[in-house]
């Protein structure tokens, strides 16, 4: 009955407590954060799931996420790491001076390569149509495309990814600049807002260190000139101005979502204060709501309450990339229900898509050619034209004039 008997013991314990912590519940659980991924269909028990190990799999992962203590030991863990190395983990990056990353939004993952470059030449061509269509309706088309962050703030990028920048390769949202530049489509730029903004030191955060999107102070401005970008088109909309309100002493949970991510058991080091951003109607404006619909990614829950909220848009539709339907009615959020668009049953919704006095399509630079997630092919095919197969002549010769200017640029 020695010392180690008890060192047996205590080791029996701590084996124990994740079945102790399920069976009692006596910690709090701290939710995990992490990219939203598609659970994979549950596997048919028999010989062929077991012997592809797509059962075990199933099994595995249905343990693992209901193991007790699995959120604490899995913070631990990236705890250390951060702490021993400098490292995170999965979904996250970590630079210098404390930024952090998208994994995915990485230079890289972004460069116009042939194959990419032939996929979004049949976007930007596609877009290009249904602009026209819509133009015919009397709805207006704009692209609003989003930051990538990475791009933006190379400085603090670890030192693979600052390689790839300092490279000079042409990159994806180089090559649809220039072709939407050229070709008469309406277009919100924000990364060449974001380079002006850099350029005049302006005093706001452009982004958070422990954030992907932009900052909740820079999406307000994008909310403000995005609707002054509409009426510059004819589009009657409210106009809108943004006042820098109290210092909050640390950014919300929605300008740190990486920190999130990270599962971090000390959050600490990105708490840092912020501006709060207060979005008003232009004094005298009293333009009566538009009807908007948005189709987009995450970047778009920071802008689309300031247009909600300021009665610019009402009411404001959002097609979450296409999946889900988030809608304000003056003013107010609904409740979000699953989307039924899709290219298969648009024609069911002709005369809603008609009843939009805007629709706006947003897309980060990183995924230009998946803009509108098929939107545009579903609207093309209800107008009763098929989607671009392959680029047209006149696109062809467009890219290798690009192609040959942007060779004879130095990197």
């Amino acid at each position: 009955m020695g010392r180690p008997f008890f060192h047996c013991c205590a080791f029996v314990l701590v084996l124990c407590l994740p079945a102790l912590q399920m069976a009692t519940g006596m910690v709090p659980s701290w939710p995990l954060g992490g990219v939203e991924r598609p659970e994979p269909p549950i596997p048919v028990p028999g010989w062929a799931s077991w012997h592809d190990g797509t059962l075990q799999e199933h099994w595995r992962r249905r343990f693992t996420q209901q193991l007790g203590l699995r959120d604490w030991l899995v913070r631990a863990d990236n705890q250390t790491r951060m702490w021993l190395l400098g490292e995170c983990k999965g979904d996250v990056t970590s630079g210098s001076d404390g930024w952090l990353y998208a994994t995915e939004y990485l230079p890289g993952a972004d460069l116009a390569t042939e194959a990419e470059q032939r996929r979004l030449l049949l976007a930007l061509g596609n877009l290009q149509r249904v602009q026209a269509l819509l133009d015919a309706r009397g709805v207006t088309l704009m692209l609003l495309v989003s930051p990538n962050k990475c791009r933006l703030v190379p400085e603090s990028l670890p030192e693979r990814a600052r390689a790839v920048v300092a490279d000079g390769a042409p990159t994806l949202y180089e090559f649809a600049r220039d072709w939407l530049d050229n070709h008469g489509v309406r277009w919100f730029d924000s990364h060449r807002r974001f380079t002006e903004w850099q350029r005049q030191r302006v005093d706001f955060p452009l982004f958070t260190r422990g954030g992907a999107h932009w900052s909740a102070f820079a999406a307000a401005t994008i909310a403000a000139e995005l609707a002054d970008s509409l009426r510059s088109v004819g589009v009657p909309i409210r106009a809108l101005d943004v006042q820098r309100g109290e210092q909050r002493v640390r950014a919300g949970a929605d300008e740190l979502d990486l920190v999130g991510m990270a599962n971090l058991l000390d959050e600490r080091p990105w708490h840092e204060p912020t501006p709060v951003p207060i979005v008003r109607p232009r004094a005298g404006d009293t333009t009566p709501p538009i009807r908007l619909l948005v189709e987009g990614t995450s970047f778009c829950w920071a802008v689309l309450p300031h247009l909600a909220e300021t009665a610019a848009a009402s009411p404001l539709t959002f097609l979450y990339y296409l999946k889900r339907r988030h809608e304000w009615l003056d003013g107010r959020a609904q409740a979000s229900v699953p989307t039924s668009w899709s290219p298969d049953n648009l024609p069911a919704l002709l005369a809603e898509l008609l009843s939009y006095r805007v629709i706006v399509l947003e897309i980060n630079e990183l995924r230009l050619p998946g803009m509108g997630h098929g939107l545009l092919e579903g609207l093309l095919m209800l107008c009763g034209e098929q989607p671009l197969a392959e680029p047209t002549p006149a696109m062809v010769a467009w890219q290798r004039d690009w192609q040959r200017a942007r060779a004879s640029r130095p990197r």
